[in-house]
């Protein structure tokens, strides 16, 4: 009996729940049966066809309701292949599909390679495709069953008539979620066989695992680059756009590719014979394109010679820009695996060479110079093989004070060519950046004047952002902050005749314009008189350009979407409607600032019933707020039972606020989570009492020990606090470290965080030689590095001494990077050798000199220009803490490189008897405790402002100012 006449029933009889679940049973009875190749299941689906209803549509992250016949149309569609048929037409009704499925039943037939059912013979499909030379030639390793194996297969070897069709059946038997060593045995058997048809049978494996159900084929990759490897060609076959394309398993979501890919294979895998002396399959029939000179330089990008691989990265760039973008498409660049490009090459390799070529291109048009010169080369040698750290800057200074726009060009575009971590081996890639960042600050206002200079800056702006990874090219606008007017109008001047697109942008975002059909409009969150003009492309323009403000202006904020009773972290912005457009026009006329939006969106809280989506991300998804006084903490009370309302991470709310929020807990095993999100802020031992009132409501007090260990201040307050400690505080804390060391002994991680929790705790009271000394009769030796380390990070100013004493003591257990994280780190005394006898004399020296004149010959001679005379030059001193904590033109923080600056810190700590409030140590000591060598010099800059030691008015932008 068909499904459709028993739906009709209880569809009479049921609703709300009730029907959805029928429908889902349906559906789901459909996924689970198509592959038997009965007709049957098509005819049973076939009523929902004329379903409106909505059903919950569980389509991963985009999860939401939609129409039962959208769900039973897509779910069609997805099984099956029919030749010359509008799927659009025949699934519109269940009457429609009936008809179709009536009049074609003779033709209609189920593939069992690729799991579909067609209507026409495989062989009536076409396909365009195109062949071409390989520029990848990589295999992946070989390994087999063995005969045991083999013999508890439940297949059979004598039911095939050839090898290659029993390890075809094998394939077809696993899953997309199948272990890789499984299938590439069986994959490697099917290869041994020397069987053309073995092409067949793997390359089907991207269409019979498609994207259907939302599920992924996690093995696409594998099984791509696996025919790729064993064919004497590559093979291009169309994508959704109708452009061909090599790369089959990238963007390939509509399955158009893998489609394609099949069917050629479907139809020519016949035309391949195997060649033993090349180890392939090579095709006998149609003659392969030869790869162009463009191509051939792709191919040496995944040469194992560097010189080869970087020599044709240079000459693919300083190719046609359109040529070049053609034929890179089709590939992914690969840094791992056996199809990997060459390990000297960029990361994010593509994005790299689009950006590239076109600033080369740009470079040619407009006569630039882009080509490193034999006096920059020298430079570079010199930098990288200077040791000291006054010599680089030094060096440095020379280069900024001597060099003309043209040579950084050509400084800016050799360290583009390069790989960042081998650009850095000397140091090179974070002086350039100070040398970059000294120099445009000094002579902006001459570039500003010279509008040629002024069009390839804003070009490489926008073409350096293009690269993919983090570092100071990212931030070149930011030094057009805060322009006069005479120079903000000679930027709108050059907006009325300028023709490139990046030279366009670069100046609409430092004038803050957006650009419409009818030119260029200032876009400010304010001025929105215009509004309640009846023209409906006036209102869409207004509400855009509010939209647009607030995107940009919270870009790097986070938000939180609240939906089925989980939270997932997404980016967005704050979405106005035209409605609270007009209401904020009445409430704030012209002006619309950050704290009256918060204010707002919290006051129309006290409207709804309950909360949405977008109302928990605009009051709630903030990074950082100013106005806790009005946070709506009650409204919690409003949001759907269930919701982990724990990931919303309120991370400077006050302690008052805790026990407030444990009242809309619903469910009190959230409470470990409650507590990591107040993360540093909750004193440690409220967390035990409070967790220890609500144990009786949860099972998870393991996962609040293991989280109040990892993720909270407990540890480095078990290391710090010398206060007197009740006994109901002792037995918290004994009962949560020997449960935790108990619970968790098979956990090495787990076990190794609670054994140090208790060497602190038990050890917290003795002096850091002490300490030391107690760490270094540790029966547990793997946490014996890492205790050492920790007490040296947790250790004070008064320890100076101590520190480098006992690191004497303890060298041998850290390599060099960690040695220069204690001294240099940690201690802000910038060294570049470790042995005992350098140590020895910055102790000796400490002692003799005393802190304060200890820190200032340092500095001295890092920087004798930050002195007039014996005082310090608090103008020059502004101007190191504003560009010496480098960012590297490519990758993240300076590294060594911004040793001078954590010296200077220390000896401003010493000079004004401050430390503002920050720990001593200059680095991280855990998650919790983040110390940001930015915040800190950002924290002095400000102080010697509020001091008057330097004017107020007084700022530079830097290429570092990441915020």
């Amino acid at each position: 009996m068909r499904y459709y006449f028993l739906l009709f029933t209880i569809l009479v009889s049921c609703s709300g729940y009730g029907q959805e679940r029928i429908f889902h049973k349906i559906l789901n009875e459909f996924r689970s049966n198509y592959s038997n190749g009965s007709l049957e299941n098509f005819y049973e689906i076939a009523p929902l066809l004329d379903v409106d209803a909505e059903i919950y549509d569980p389509l991963g992250y985009h999860s939401h309701y939609s129409k039962v016949s959208m769900v039973a149309s897509r779910l069609i569609r997805e099984n099956t292949l029919f030749k010359d048929v509008d799927l659009d037409s025949i699934t519109s009704s269940r009457e429609r599909f009936e008809e179709f499925l009536d009049s074609n039943r003779s033709s209609l037939y189920y593939l069992p390679i690729v799991d579909i059912y067609l209507n026409r013979d495989i062989g009536e499909y076409d396909v365009a495709y195109r062949l071409k030379d390989k520029t990848e030639s990589a295999k992946p390793p070989v390994s087999f069953f063995s005969e045991q194996e083999l013999d508890t297969i439940s297949l059979k070897r004598d039911d095939f008539d050839k090898e290659v069709d029993f390890f075809g059946a094998l394939l077809k038997k696993t899953n997309r979620y199948d272990n890789s060593k499984k299938l590439l045995k069986i994959a490697n058997h099917l290869i041994a066989t020397k069987d053309p048809k073995a092409l067949l049978y793997l390359s089907s494996e991207l269409y019979r695992h498609r994207y259907k159900y939302d599920i992924t084929n996690y093995n696409a990759d594998f099984f791509f680059e696996l025919v790729s490897a064993y064919v004497n060609n590559t093979i291009e076959v169309k994508d959704k756009g109708g452009d061909f394309s090599y790369l089959v398993t990238e963007d390939d979501y509509s399955n158009i590719k893998s489609k394609h890919y099949f069917l050629y294979w479907q139809q020519h895998y016949q035309d391949y014979v195997w060649d033993d002396g090349m180890g392939l399959f090579v095709n006998q029939k149609e003659k392969i394109q030869e790869l162009s000179p463009l191509e051939l330089y792709i191919k040496d990008l995944y040469s194992d010679d560097s010189k080869k691989a970087r020599s044709s990265f240079k000459k693919l760039v300083q190719s046609d820009l359109q040529l070049v973008n053609e034929y890179i498409q089709s590939h992914r660049f690969d840094y791992y695996g056996t199809n990997k490009v060459n390990d000297t090459l960029p990361t994010f390799l593509k994005k790299r060479i689009k950006a590239l070529t076109q600033l080369t291109n740009f470079y040619k048009e407009t006569q630039v110079e882009y080509d490193l010169s034999s006096k920059l080369s020298n430079l570079l040698y010199q930098l990288k093989e200077e040791k000291t750290y006054k010599g680089k800057i030094r060096i440095e200074n020379e280069m900024i004070n001597t060099l003309s726009y043209n040579e950084i060009t050509q400084l800016e575009y050799w360290l583009s060519l390069e790989k960042h971590s081998l650009a850095n081996r000397g140091g090179v890639n974070n002086s350039l950046s100070r040398v970059f960042d000294y120099y445009y600050s000094n002579n902006l206002n001459q570039i500003i004047k010279d509008e040629s200079l002024l069009r390839i800056y804003f070009k490489k702006a926008m073409v350096y952002d293009r690269y993919g990874i983090i570092g100071s090219q990212n931030n070149y606008l930011l030094k057009f902050q805060k322009l006069p007017k005479d120079q903000r109008n000679s930027l709108f001047k050059l907006l009325e005749t300028e023709k490139d697109e990046d030279i366009i942008r670069s100046i609409s975002i430092i004038l803050d314009l957006k650009k419409t059909a009818k030119g260029f409009i200032s876009k400010p969150a304010s001025n929105f008189r215009h509004i309640k003009s009846e023209n409906k492309d006036s209102l869409d323009l207004t509400m855009n350009l509010v939209n647009d403000y607030l995107s940009s202006t919270y870009r790097k904020y986070r938000y939180f979407l609240f939906k089925e009773g989980r939270m997932f972290e997404v980016g967005g912005n704050l979405f106005l409607t035209h409605e609270e457009i007009f209401e904020l026009h009445e409430l704030y006329g012209d002006s619309i600032t950050h704290k009256n939006l918060y204010n707002y969106f919290v006051a129309n809280l006290s409207k709804k019933d309950s909360l949405t989506t977008l109302d928990f991300n605009r009051v709630y998804g903030y990074k950082e707020h100013i106005y806790y006084e009005n946070v709506p903490v009650g409204s919690l009370s409003k949001i759907k039972r269930g919701a982990d309302v724990t990931s919303i991470r309120f991370k400077k709310l006050p302690q008052t606020y805790f026990d407030s929020l444990i009242t809309y807990l619903n469910d009190k095993n959230d409470l470990v989570s409650y507590l990591n999100f107040f993360g540093e802020d909750i004193d440690p031992l409220k967390a035990l009492e409070v967790c220890s009132r609500f144990f009786k409501y949860t099972k998870d007090d393991e996962g609040f020990y293991r989280h109040l260990i990892n993720n909270s201040e407990f540890t480095f307050w078990l290391s710090q606090n010398k206060d007197f400690l009740s006994k109901d505080e002792e037995r918290n804390i004994l009962r949560l470290l020997e449960k935790g060391l108990r619970k968790n002994k098979d956990d090495s991680y787990d076990y190794e965080d609670f054994l140090e929790a208790s060497f602190f705790f038990e050890n917290r009271n003795l002096t850091l030689a002490d300490k030391i000394a107690a760490a270094n009769t540790t029966k547990y030796l793997p946490i014996k590095w890492d205790v050492v380390r920790l007490i040296f990070m947790r250790s004070k100013k008064e320890d100076f001494a101590s520190v480098l004493e006992q690191f004497i003591n303890t060298a041998s257990l850290f390599k060099r990077h960690s040695k220069r994280g204690i001294v240099n780190d940690d201690l802000g005394v910038p060294l570049t050798s470790y042995d005992p006898k350098t140590i020895q004399s910055v102790i000796n020296d400490y002692q003799t000199k005393g802190r304060k004149l200890f820190f200032s010959d340092l500095v001295r001679d890092i920087y004798p220009y930050a002195f007039k005379g014996e005082k310090l030059d608090y103008g020059e001193v502004y101007k190191i803490l504003s560009f010496d904590n480098v960012l590297s033109f490519i990758s993240g923080q300076g590294d060594d490189r911004n040793d001078g600056v954590k010296t200077l810190i220390r000896l401003l700590e010493e000079e004004f008897e401050t430390d503002l409030g920050f720990q001593y140590n200059l680095r991280n000591l855990d998650l919790i405790h983040i110390t940001s060598l930015d915040n800190r010099r950002n924290a002095w800059k400000h102080f010697l402002k509020e001091k008057g030691l330097v004017p107020r008015n007084i700022e530079y932008f830097s290429l570092s100012d990441e915020d």
